[in-house]
């Protein structure tokens, strides 16, 4: 894409205009036009000839071409340095702010000798490390600017909770990092009351103008790449929190007099100064400096290094994690090495800050150029006669404007449209933290599992739920043979010995199924008295089914069995169990609540309405009816809890929601179904009885090893 021409993308406006070279050296320009206008008209109107040879001219007008051009070079040179060390902020607080956002544990719970901290005071810790990362870049840019302190809107919202005592005990002695500097007067009591009373605390869409520039001094069009509403408010996205001094704007540029476009009217200006005997005002003073360190004057040194004094509270948190054993070597080497570039690139900046080109080189270059250009016209007449005006015009031009252009970008860390753009390299970085710190650092398996992910496409577009129930018997959709012969190792000599339908043994079938575990079934008749055997009493004392048998143990109990198979293939097909505290925490309530409140009563009904009948018995009715009663309104109540959520413990399937399948099947056959009058038990119930495990169940159990 070829680039837009600068000089005819967006409107031209004053600052724009001051932007470029022309009203720094049009007095020059003019001055040297004068000269030759003055050569040609006495050389034409008198007798005297005012040419003289040109023979220097060329050799003279190479060398100090070259010159110029070195100095507009070593100017550029250092304004790609300050990019690319911004470049290095960005970077190395990124990765920082990942490390500690990520890599730094939430749960400290094991950590010895560590005080007890809970997972949100640990996350408030590692969100305020982050914010003073973003303090950082945010100081660097005033301290390039030569805005001293730490009071600005911009920063004091991120590190005033900074300790401000070397010692509690002795109030007078502060820390360098809240010294008052120049600039920033201690305000009346009556005075700094008034202002924190107009802009209280927390208080959302309070628009501080303390000094009339806030959100006015934020510009409507940066560099004419970017377009910003009249509305705009960086500070918005900050905490809102009381000063005992009044904050300065984020941004602070000096105001743009007449003198700035007609460098003439600065010698008025000086010479008012003088026949007055006025000193200059507060912020005349702030304006000269900036005015000043424009034209290759350095930072004025301070006490306080705001940016430094915010890296030794990094690194004394990098201290504190290394010292619990909060990192691992490797981490706690990366958070190293990257506050250890923070100072590097700090240290760099300052230099091309305080490393302008010496003095007697740039005073040299400009005299030899006065002094080419006044003897120019003088070497062009004899040639060129009348063109020798615009000749010299636009040689004094073209000259004077790229040493203008190599002061000018020699400090490019100001305001005007020339210098680098640190308030939206800052903005940025405060999105790319805030969209770091966004989410909780979910596990994988929370998202990559799903239907909308389909890793093996365009070969295989099943998405990764599907995929992962197929397990070990993982096969291409259009081939019937499977891809691996990893399915007799996971079958390990289980068995499964029960008797269709007791509901029981078609709870841990299903369970296989929904674990894509293969399993060898055989069958145990109750009516012939199998399970009263010696041999498999030696197995189940209790007599009972179902019971597996995997390499040598043996398990039985149905609740039992499935904890056991999902403890043995955590990651095989669907997870029913969770590993997060509070997710366990809900299904373990959802688990007894099933043994309490359903199991209780479902089971005895499923005896006394069935088993007894099938035993030859007469079902008792009437107690039929009253369990049937009681758990009614057991299943009222699962009703409203069901209205919450997806599944009895919250939005996954769990063991919990499996275990009601058999017996809630069951009971359609004796007149009473769960589902009637409970709409979220009919949605729970009837999703639970179309999954694929339970249908393969109530087709008929078959081995699959």
């Amino acid at each position: 894409m070829v680039a837009q021409n600068p000089l005819f993308r967006g409107s031209w406006t004053i600052k724009r205009f001051q932007a470029t070279v022309i009203n720094d050296v049009w007095p020059e320009v003019f001055f040297f036009t004068l000269v030759s206008v003055v050569v040609v008209l006495v050389s034409k109107l008198t007798d005297a000839d005012l040419g003289i040879s040109n023979a220097l001219l060329t050799v003279l007008g190479t060398v100090l071409g070259l010159v110029i051009s070195f100095r507009t070079s070593s100017a550029y040179e250092r304004y790609q340095d300050g990019r690319k060390m911004w470049a290095n902020i960005g970077i190395v607080s990124r990765n920082l702010a990942q490390m500690i956002w990520i890599h730094v544990p939430s749960d400290r719970s094991d950590k010895a000798g560590l005080k007890e901290q809970s997972v949100v005071e640990a996350t408030i810790e590692k969100k305020t490390m982050i914010n003073l990362i973003q303090a950082f870049a945010v100081s660097v840019k005033h301290f390039l600017r030569d805005e001293q302190g730490v009071f600005y809107k911009d920063l004091y919202p991120l590190i005033c909770f900074l300790p401000r005592y070397a010692n509690p005990n002795i109030p007078h002695e502060k820390l360098p990092l809240w010294h008052t500097h120049d600039g920033f007067e201690e305000p009346p009591a009556k005075l700094a009351t008034e202002e924190r009373s107009e802009t209280p605390a927390g208080t959302p869409g309070v628009e501080e103008k303390s000094d009339g520039k806030s959100m006015q001094s934020w510009p409507k069009m940066s560099r004419g790449r970017r377009s910003r509403r009249s509305s705009f408010d960086p500070e918005r996205a900050l905490p809102r929190v009381e000063s005992e001094q009044p904050l300065k704007p984020a941004r602070n540029p000096p105001k743009t007099k007449v003198s700035d476009f007609i460098p003439l009217f600065r010698f008025f200006v000086w010479m008012r100064r003088k026949l007055l005997r006025r000193s200059r005002t507060e912020q005349e003073t702030e304006n000269r400096r900036k005015r000043l360190r424009k034209r290759g004057h350095g930072i004025d040194y301070v006490e306080s290094n705001v940016p430094f004094e915010i890296l030794l509270v990094l690194s004394n948190y990098s201290a504190y994690l290394m010292k619990y054993s909060l990192l691992q070597p490797a981490l706690a080497t990366g958070i190293t090495n990257n506050i250890t570039a923070l100072q590097d690139t700090l240290a760099h900046l300052e230099r091309i800050c305080n490393t302008p080109l010496p003095f007697a080189y740039q005073a040299h270059l400009r005299m030899s150029l006065w002094l080419y250009l006044l003897f120019l016209p003088f070497q062009l007449y004899t040639p060129f006669g009348w063109i020798t005006i615009p000749g010299t015009a636009f040689a004094s031009f073209l000259l004077l404007g790229f040493l203008e252009i190599g002061q000018e970008i020699e400090n490019p860390f100001n305001y005007d449209l020339n210098d680098l753009d640190l308030d939206h390299f800052c903005l940025s970085l405060q999105r790319e933290l805030h969209e770091i710190t966004a989410h909780h650092n979910p596990s994988p398996s929370e998202w990559v599992f799903t239907p909308g992910n389909q890793p093996f496409a365009p070969a295989d577009r099943r998405g990764a739920d599907e995929l992962a129930r197929l397990g070990h018997d993982y096969r291409h959709p259009d081939n019937k043979i499977p891809t691996s012969s990893t399915k007799a190792n996971s079958y390990h000599g289980s068995q499964v010995l029960r008797i269709q339908p007791f509901p029981p043994s078609q709870l841990v079938a299903a369970v296989l199924h929904e674990k894509q575990i293969p399993f060898k079934y055989i069958s145990v008749d109750l009516t012939k008295g199998e399970q009263r055997n010696p041999e498999y009493l030696a197995k189940q004392p209790f007599g009972q089914v179902p019971l597996i048998e995997d390499e040598g143990i043996f398990v039985y109990e149905s609740r039992a069995i499935c904890r056991y198979l999902e403890a043995k293939y955590p990651t095989q097909g669907t997870q029913l169990v969770p590993t997060e505290l509070a997710k366990l925490a809900l299904f373990e309530r959802a688990s007894f609540t099933e043994i309490s409140h359903f199991d209780a009563h479902a089971f005895p009904i499923f005896a006394e309405a069935i088993v007894k009948k099938f035993q030859g018995g007469q079902p008792d009715q009437k107690k039929v009816d009253e369990l049937v009663k009681a758990l009614s309104t057991k299943l009222d109540i699962y009703d409203q809890i069901l209205s919450n959520h997806k599944y009895l413990a919250g939005d996954e399937i769990t063991l919990a929601d499996l275990a009601h399948l058999p017996l809630g099947t069951i009971l359609s056959s004796v007149g009473f179904d769960i589902t009637q009058g409970r709409p979220n038990v009919a949605r729970w119930f009837n999703e639970l009885s179309s999954r694929d495990s339970w249908v393969k169940v109530k087709a008929g159990l078959q081995s699959t090893a």
